[in-house]
């Protein structure tokens, strides 16, 4: 069963509505595909075929969760809440073809509790099948579908992780309004049960961004993504916003920052993310 939050999905549908109405005012409906850091809403449009990305961050979360640990209840003798690290941050992308994209990401975190000894280790590896089924057509955005699995490798007993397989299906619409790119993903995230005999459950997922490419180097980003709560004890609201800009230092390497503000149980009260990506 999927758990919604009526707030998010009225945001969304809001959010969608004024979109494709701005796409009205706009002539130009090609949309480019822009570097994935420091946002987490995903273009619909996919890296070329044979065009390779490599993106490697560094993230500080205070008073937050263990990204993908807000799906599970406290370890042992610690508290839920602390401080987050993620050094490095690394993403990989493979274009495969024109119109299919592979992924790949991973982490090594640091969380400092706000009760209980602090732990340092392995993040979970996350893989990701990324495809352009639509181009965008008249007022119509362009269509993606994204789908995922994540690959149980962060400790449960040090709070980091679930070591459960968790899955992910989400829609992607991009489109181009005026001088900004629009981006928004709906999807559902399949979690692992660690409780044999209990039904699974869902999450609701979203994302949006709007990307403004002041210079030809310079582009501004904000961005917003979350899910609603659960009836699985510790999954509480998450929701996340993003203001930050990527510069492209030369034609191959681009460099990003970003400032992170959150509401909701398992958000961060306030964060940054800063890294490179290298496209080649």
């Amino acid at each position: 069963m999927i758990v919604g939050s009526k707030q998010a999905i009225v945001t969304m549908t809001a959010l969608a509505i004024v979109w494709l109405g701005l796409g009205a005012f706009t002539s130009d409906s090609v949309a480019g595909r822009l570097n994935r850091r420091p946002s987490l809403a995903e273009s619909a449009l996919s890296l070329n075929s044979g065009e390779i990305e490599i993106g490697v961050g560094y993230l500080f979360g205070h008073d937050t969760r263990p990204v993908d640990v807000s799906l599970i209840p406290p370890a042992k003798g610690r508290s839920r809440d602390g401080d987050l690290t993620l050094v490095p941050s690394i993403d990989l992308a493979l274009g495969i073809t024109d119109r299919i994209e592979l992924q790949l990401a991973y982490d090594l975190r640091y969380f400092n509790p706000e009760r209980g000894g602090s732990e340092w280790g392995s993040g979970d590896v996350r893989l990701f099948g990324k495809f352009h089924l639509l181009k965008s057509r008249g007022y119509f955005p362009h269509v993606g579908l994204r789908l995922g699995v994540k690959l149980p490798l962060a400790d449960d007993e040090k709070g980091l992780g679930t070591e459960e397989f968790d899955f992910l299906v989400s829609f992607l619409f991009t489109r181009k309004l005026g001088p900004l790119i629009g981006n928004i993903n709906l999807g559902v995230i399949i979690l692992g049960d660690p409780n044999p005999g209990e039904d699974p459950e869902d999450v609701f997922t979203w994302a949006a961004s709007l990307l403004y490419p002041a210079t030809k180097r310079l582009t501004i980003i904000a961005q917003a993504s979350g899910h609603p709560a659960t009836n699985r004890p510790g999954v509480n609201d998450f929701a996340e916003f993003r203001l930050g800009t990527t510069v492209k230092l030369t034609s191959y390497l681009t460099w990003d920052i970003a400032a992170l503000y959150g509401i909701g149980p398992a958000s961060p009260n306030w964060g940054g993310t800063t890294g490179l990506t290298l496209r080649f």
